[in-house]
């Protein structure tokens, strides 16, 4: 068993500093398990519509398509 530490989501709210959604992608015999799944491609591409204005203006997420869990799985080669 195989397990990666991934980081699905960058938030950066005001006067709390960087924070990051910790993901764990654990590779099983039948395929890779993950434990929470952060952001998503959709969530990051239409940030307000998905997560809720307020949600973005507080937590102010980095949106970057290359955090994803489906991104980062491709890079590992899943």
């Amino acid at each position: 068993m195989r397990v990666h530490h991934l980081n699905c989501a960058t938030m950066c709210p005001p006067f709390v500093g960087r924070m990051v959604c910790h993901v764990l992608a654990i590779e099983s015999g039948d395929g890779v398990v993950l434990v929470d799944t952060g952001l998503g491609t959709p969530d990051v591409t239409t940030p307000k519509e998905r997560l809720g204005r307020s949600f973005v203006t507080i937590t102010r997420p980095r949106c970057d398509p290359s955090e994803s869990a489906l991104a980062q799985l491709q890079s590992l080669g899943f």
